[in-house]
């Protein structure tokens, strides 16, 4: 976890010294590492954990910024409620890892759009890890409060690091992104799970994606 830690801090210490020539002042930004997104109803839930610098790079206090969990219509909506309720604007381009919850991806219509909006979102990178909560993906993402540094790197290190023992390549947004055009191809999603501590997460099995949603 360090060596992805420290590159991501070492980045984002690079736009805070060059940040006089970015088209918002970096102080007016907060960083997601992790998402999480639930489906309630006809509403998606969307679940943000942001980065700790000083336990990202060792140092310091573990002291962990709060998970904000926000209910709206869409992903611009719930950016656009963060920025009247906190003054800063979220910024999606670090971001480690997306945890869809279960309910979610049993609804092609709703996780279709979800992943159109992010398709069209240049700040979400293609290779962000994607995995599926077994159950809310916001239990996932609340585990920010108990692991060190950022539960959106933990959990992608987690994969990068178990790779040659797991049965399946890891799954990006990228891969998923491409689910939307290719309707017939078969994608193979890792489930996660709190495990028994209650304080980390763990990898259960795998679920096929046909398409935008469970097959």
């Amino acid at each position: 976890m360090k060596k992805t830690s420290l590159m991501i801090t070492i980045l984002l210490v690079t736009m805070l010294l060059t940040g006089c020539n970015q088209q918002i002042d970096i102080e007016k930004r907060n960083y997601v590492m992790g998402l999480g997104i639930d489906l309630k109803d006809d509403q998606f839930i969307f679940t943000f954990s942001f980065p700790d610098f000083t336990a990202l790079i060792g140092t310091g206090e573990n002291i962990h910024y709060p998970v904000v969990n926000i209910e709206a219509k869409s992903l611009e909506e719930a950016a656009a409620v963060y920025a009247r309720q906190s003054n800063r604007r979220l910024d999606y381009g670090q971001m480690q890892s997306i945890i869809f919850g279960r309910e979610l991806l049993m609804d092609k219509e709703k996780m279709g759009q979800v992943l159109n909006e992010i398709k069209e979102n240049r700040e979400f990178s293609r290779t962000i890890l994607a995995c599926m909560a077994e159950g809310k993906a916001d239990d996932i993402i609340r585990l920010d409060e108990t692991v060190n540094g950022s539960i959106g790197i933990y959990i992608r290190d987690m994969f990068e690091n178990n790779l040659q023992q797991l049965p399946h390549e890891n799954i990006t947004v990228g891969d998923l992104i491409i689910g939307i055009s290719n309707p017939q191809k078969d994608i193979k999603i890792p489930s996660v799970a709190v495990d028994e501590s209650g304080i980390i997460p763990n990898i259960i099995g795998y679920e096929v994606i046909q398409g935008t949603s469970l097959k």
